[in-house]
């Protein structure tokens, strides 16, 4: 997935650390775009993973406006929020909802209608586990 050479897959939680993972997925862009910041224009939700794409030959549904990394901070935790979670681990600790970001290529299966070389990133929900 994707055309970059920075390969991510980070799993955690909250704003912070989603912030620090699509900054780094996206990072490679700004030597191809004229130093521009690079976007995301394209995503699409297939069993129940977000697909990013930075191109619209992604084939997934248009964002109403290309969003910075910055931006997706807000649109992919409310979008977690309405996903179905797995099924919680029985651990003796505590679990939180967390989160699970992919990119560079060959990170997840080929779904069809979704041109990988187009995804910038996907995330999909996961369970942080928390030991004692």
């Amino acid at each position: 997935m994707s055309n970059g050479d920075t390969q991510v897959n980070v799993a955690s939680e909250g704003a912070f650390h989603l912030q620090l993972a699509i900054d780094l997925a996206m990072k490679y862009h700004l030597q191809y775009v004229n130093q521009k910041e690079p976007t995301i224009k394209q995503w699409a939700l297939i069993d129940n993973v977000v697909y990013c794409g930075w191109h619209e030959s992604m084939g997934g549904q248009p964002m109403i406006v290309p969003h910075t990394a910055e931006m997706m901070v807000p649109v992919i935790l409310a979008l977690l929020d309405s996903l179905e979670y797995p099924k919680e681990p029985d651990t003796d600790g505590s679990t939180s909802k967390g989160w699970r970001l992919r990119s560079g290529m060959r990170q997840t299966p080929e779904v069809a209608g979704i041109d990988d070389f187009y995804v910038q990133f996907t995330i999909e929900p996961e369970w942080m586990e928390y030991g004692k």
